[in-house]
């Protein structure tokens, strides 16, 4: 049965570089396509998390394990480490969160199965790229800050439907070995494992979007829609399947189509909590085999599910106070005060259970 897989593998494989060959067009404009989306929004939002992120981890904070920590914990069956790092991957987004994930795991600070656990209930399509991209092509960031919200509130319940995975309970708070390292002195290596994350970052959104264009071009999209008409809009086959491959090039693409703005928000919606295989293959090399990705793409089909219902739901309460769609809008610059506030409570909540605790250690330091 293996040397069958192996077999259809590589014959699939085969076959899509043929077609690069055939058709190198289609497949460079993909990759200009995908490079200049990670160029314009990827990039400016997921690097700065990569450098913050980086520094807190690889100066020790996160073996500050205090009582909140535990307690965010306590309902996903996390451990002190993997609760105060929680908040920090609801903000950051993917694939970053298993990125910090993998370092919580290589510190010993969780086992696999609590890793596992985390990515339930932390993985999300990050709000910048939401707010100010999506936000912007919908014509108002209250917009992107909705879908946000939802994908935030279905993490948690995707933390809830997942917490019973695994045998171990959550790791016990490892002992503080000595004063942390100073974060000027991790800078340099924390800058260069973030360029390096960021690299292949935009290597998986280029090559998949390069496929997606190839099988636009070849007409792969126009038959999937006259196949699946009866089931799903016409107009949405094409994002949703774009969306599957690579979620920036999707949730771009649902954003523009024609389609009633409640279907366009669900849609976006699901696509961002599913994330793509793009997002698979990226924290699958980050993980490293830490977490099957069996379990983990599960757990991004159950969020999308979860994601696409909640808004669905939500839109019967809140369709009337919605701002009116207009692609060609300016940002509504008055509705970023609020979104900035509450992006500055978060990020105060992160640095409150992340700040070192004081002890001998950090007293006699001091002085």
């Amino acid at each position: 049965m293996k040397g069958f897989q192996t077999a259809v593998a590589s014959l699939a494989l085969g076959c899509l570089l043929f077609l690069l060959l055939l058709f190198p067009d289609s497949s460079m404009q993909g990759a200009r396509d995908g490079l200049l989306l990670f160029g314009n929004s990827v990039l400016p939002a997921l690097l700065p998390f990569f450098v913050l992120s980086s520094l807190l981890a690889q100066s020790g904070l996160f073996r500050s394990l205090g009582l909140a920590g535990r307690l965010l914990g306590l309902p996903f069956r996390l451990g002190g480490a993997a609760g105060s790092v929680l908040p920090l991957c609801l903000l950051t987004g993917a694939p970053n969160s298993a990125r910090l994930t993998a370092e919580l795991c290589r510190q010993g600070l969780m086992h696999e199965e609590e890793a596992a656990r985390l990515l339930a209930a932390g993985v999300l399509t990050g709000p910048l790229f939401l707010i100010g991209t999506a936000g912007a092509l919908l014509g108002s960031p209250a917009l992107g800050a909705f879908v946000y919200v939802v994908q935030l509130l279905c993490a948690l319940l995707n933390g809830l439907l997942w917490r019973g995975y695994g045998k171990k309970g959550a790791t016990p708070a490892p002992k503080r070995s000595g004063p942390a390292p100073s974060p000027f002195q991790t800078l340099p290596k924390a800058l260069s494992d973030s360029c390096s994350a960021i690299l292949l970052v935009g290597c998986a959104v280029c090559f998949f979007a390069s496929l997606a264009r190839l099988l636009a071009d070849l007409g792969f999209m126009d038959a999937l829609a006259s196949a699946l008409s009866g089931l799903f809009p016409r107009q949405a086959v094409s994002p949703l399947v774009s969306g599957a491959l690579e979620v920036s090039i999707g949730c771009k693409a649902v954003c523009l189509t024609s389609l009633p703005l409640g279907l366009r928000l669900s849609l976006l919606c699901g696509l961002a909590g599913f994330g793509g295989f793009s997002i698979l293959c990226q924290s699958a090399c980050f993980l490293q085999g830490i977490v099957p990705m069996r379990i983990y793409a599960l757990q991004r089909l159950s969020h999308g599910t979860l994601c696409f219902i909640l808004c669905r739901f939500s839109l019967l309460f809140v369709r009337g106070i919605l701002p009116v769609w207009s692609p060609l809008a300016p940002l509504q610059t008055a509705e970023l005060g609020p979104l900035a506030f509450g992006a500055y409570l978060l990020c105060a909540l992160a640095g409150l259970l992340l700040r070192p605790r004081g002890g001998p250690s950090s007293t006699s330091s001091r002085r």
